[in-house]
């Protein structure tokens, strides 16, 4: 397992590397463009529902090396809307997880319900990123410096999005 520091760096190493690729006002442009993000709270809070569950597609874990065998990320999220999903995590980190932003925009086109982007997230470039392919929630991690958290927070709520910290 992973320490969280060599988290952060190979989080900012692959930040870089797509930066390179869609600069920051491309995002920013994706963004404008983008469809308004779904209302998070009311999913999980909608009346009738006792319990609230956000379902989780990821290609791999620390347990289980290689979840390949997901298949296509899009059925796999229907299936848990249908089974009364009230949002669909996507993990999108690539290093541990092998997930991928395409997964997120796969997922985004197969629901109706929230999505929530899932990864290691240090830099506002990741948080329109996640906004850009179609998150509506965004997860970001509390051993973060309390400025850069509460800054990553503050950008999230900016862009429409809930931000949830674990």
């Amino acid at each position: 397992m992973m320490a969280f520091d060599d988290l952060v760096a190979a989080a900012r190493a692959a930040v870089a590397s797509r930066q390179r690729r869609a600069p920051l006002e491309e995002l920013r442009g994706r963004v404008r463009s983008a469809p308004t993000a779904r209302d998070v709270t009311s999913a999980l809070r909608s009346p009738g529902r006792a319990v609230s569950v956000i379902a989780e597609v990821k290609r791999a874990t620390a347990t289980f090396a290689d979840l390949s065998g997901v298949g296509d990320v899009a059925v796999l999220a229907r299936f848990y809307e249908a089974g009364g999903a009230a949002c669909v995590s996507v993990v999108t980190e690539p290093v541990r997880s092998h997930g991928r932003l395409a997964d997120l925009d796969a997922v985004r086109g197969a629901v109706e319900v929230p999505v929530l982007a899932n990864d290691v997230i240090v830099t506002p470039y990741q948080v329109h990123e996640a906004r850009a392919h179609g998150a509506d929630m965004l997860v970001v991690d509390a051993r973060l410096e309390p400025l850069v958290l509460e800054s990553l927070i503050e950008r999230t709520h900016s862009l429409g999005m809930a931000a949830v910290v674990e």
